[in-house]
């Protein structure tokens, strides 16, 4: 909440603008103008506030539900035994810290003068002028590898990453990709054109620790992921080979391309570039499970998993996108995996993901299934060897054939 107190003596009213708030998965309680004003024994309010113009913040973060970003089927379709004390949490964290970016507006419109105020995240302090307009950006400080910018005019402001140096899972096809480093967990919420009222009838009377008489006017704003989640797991069959060993033992790496380089915190809209994320943490394989298949059948398998953070699909807002219940439209999207075989070469596969990734346009679980005896035999320890595969047809490269189902 944040509290913001009034500087001028003026005698008309405004009428209060009314606050557009949207109940998504983590709420921040921004605002509230602190005026304060000494009066009488008498309770009635002023025709004008008189006050020393400071803006109290009050930060509330609540609990997220994936079932409100991802739907409920993520927790059927998701297999993985999870350990989250020991490999973190699986869906969005709670931020310890907001930044606000605060525009006053010439003529209610053009973002001019700006300020910018770090809030701890119980909250903080800051001062506005009542009966001007500002524009109220806030997110999530203390991330390390995601980069802002902006232009003069303030028309947007872009959040992206560095250009990633880990290696690369894709094909040929995409390897025209940039790769770029995962971003970090990013929420937000752009409030536009607030009128800080004049009006004391919009204000609300409180009392501080002394008695003094205070009004205190409300707006509340939300906080929502700019960055979406995404769970792939990797489902092997027929793992064993004729001695009893592991064919795949692990992986090395992931790749998913196709995806957006970065948002926009204002519109919520992401970048069109499309660029490829890489991961090399991949969680151990769990072996001799018994493990539902796409196809709903029951297939004792061994099963390794990575969560991604991402900024989505390009050209969307993916909250957006989600809400409206259907497929968005994308380009092609792939995964790359580096299997780590029996005797530690690398072998990678690809396989088209465009369609499962449409219908989760904010994250979610990506299942792909693969046919262990169907792999060839391993290279020379140390060595890489690759090979494609397509949802649509189950052939490898170089005529190796494979099952694989995404």
């Amino acid at each position: 909440m944040i509290c913001c107190g009034v500087t001028r003596n003026i005698n008309q009213e405004i009428k209060a603008m009314a606050n557009k708030s949207n109940t998504y998965i983590v709420r921040f309680i921004a605002m509230a103008l602190l005026v304060m004003a000494t009066l009488s024994s008498c309770e009635r309010k002023p025709l004008y506030l008189q006050a020393t113009g400071q803006v109290d913040v009050e930060v509330g973060v609540y609990d997220i539900e994936l079932q409100y970003i991802w739907g409920t089927e993520w927790v059927t379709e998701w297999q993985y035994e999870w350990d989250e004390a020991e490999y973190g949490a699986i869906g969005y964290t709670k931020p310890h810290g907001v930044r606000a970016t605060i525009y006053g507006l010439i003529n209610e419109m053009h973002r001019d003068n700006f300020f910018t105020q770090n809030f701890s995240a119980d909250g903080g302090r800051v001062s506005l002028l009542a009966g001007n307009w500002y524009d109220l950006l806030f997110y999530n400080n203390g991330t390390n590898y995601i980069l802002f910018n902006t232009d003069e005019n303030h028309s947007f402001y872009n959040a992206t990453t560095r250009t990633s140096m880990r290696s690369n899972y894709s094909s040929d096809d995409t390897r025209a990709y940039v790769d770029m480093n995962q971003p970090e967990e990013l929420f937000g919420s752009f409030m536009e054109k607030n009128e800080i009222s004049l009006n004391p009838d919009d204000y609300e009377i409180e009392y501080d620790e002394d008695g003094t008489t205070i009004y205190v006017y409300k707006l509340n704003a939300t906080l929502r992921p700019h960055t979406m989640i995404y769970l792939v797991q990797v489902i092997m069959l027929n793992n064993l080979n004729e001695k009893g060993e592991r064919i795949v033992k692990g992986a090395k790496g992931l790749t998913l391309s196709g995806l957006a380089s970065g948002t926009d915190l204002f519109t919520r809209l992401n970048n069109t570039e499309r660029i490829s994320l890489t991961t090399d943490d991949i969680k151990p394989l769990q072996t001799d499970r018994n493990l539902k298949l796409p196809d709903g059948t029951i297939e004792t398998g061994d099963i390794m998993a990575t969560r991604m953070l991402t900024w989505g699909l390009p050209g969307i807002d993916p909250l957006a996108a989600r809400s409206r219940n259907g497929d968005v439209e994308a380009d092609s999207c792939y995964v790359g995996v580096g299997l780590t075989l029996s005797n530690n070469a690398v072998f990678t596969v690809q396989g088209n993901i465009t369609e499962k990734i449409r219908k989760r346009p904010s994250g979610g679980v990506i299942t792909l299934v693969i046919d262990a005896a169907k792999l060839p035999e391993p290279p020379e320890p140390g060595g890489e060897s690759g090979g494609g595969f397509d949802a649509d047809v189950d052939e490898w490269d170089n005529e190796i054939n494979a099952d694989i189902t995404i």
